[in-house]
């Protein structure tokens, strides 16, 4: 396998070890989220026969936690994280552009994983910038071929939803728009007009 010709070696109850080191992560997954929480109880299953442990706890991690795991100096080495993906997918896949990557200066920014590459950086900004469908449709397809090779994320699951959401419903005097990624975010603040 892979990992024996990595020098990993079968250890104790089945998890291999290297120099000392156990191959093993622990996940921490919000009970509610039963969908993420069947998931990752699976994984695991399937990861402890390829000899890598991995725990699952459900619990819902605080802010404390979360912050210490994604704010910079980002010492995990690995993360699984959801995110609300939008219809456009300026707002999703603009945070793995290198100016979204997390340092000393810049600790909570959305490119948690560091991953930095100009012509990503080139595409993202060619296809934000770009009215022009097609032209954008472009770029996005060479940006997903250039993630797909390169693997700085690795979607998991895609949990599709659908919103609609009557033009009265408004937020700061102009109607909600339940295509933006995060929109019920500012919920408190919508308002009714009249008819």
């Amino acid at each position: 396998s892979s990992l024996a010709q990595a020098g990993w070696t079968a250890g104790r109850v089945g998890i291999t070890t290297k120099d000392g080191l156990r191959l093993s992560s622990q996940i921490y997954v919000r009970p509610a989220q039963t969908t993420l929480l069947a998931f990752a109880t699976s994984a695991a299953a399937q990861l402890k026969a390829c000899g890598i442990g991995l725990q699952v706890v459900p619990e819902d991690p605080g802010g404390a936690l979360l912050l210490a795991q994604l704010e910079y100096p980002n010492t995990f080495d690995t993360v699984l994280v959801t995110r609300t993906a939008g219809p456009d997918p300026d707002a999703d896949l603009s945070l793995l552009s290198s100016a979204h990557i997390t340092s000393a200066t810049n600790p909570a920014d959305g490119n948690i994983g560091g991953w930095s590459d100009p012509t990503a950086d080139s595409l993202i900004a060619e296809a934000a910038g770009n009215a022009d469908l097609a032209l954008r449709t472009d770029a996005y397809r060479r940006l997903q071929v250039l993630i797909a090779q390169s693997v700085p994320i690795l979607p998991i699951s895609w949990d599709p939803t659908a919103a609609a959401i009557s033009t009265r419903v408004q937020l700061d005097g102009r109607p909600v728009d339940p295509g933006a990624a995060g929109y019920e975010r500012e919920a408190l603040g919508w308002r009714l007009a009249a008819p």
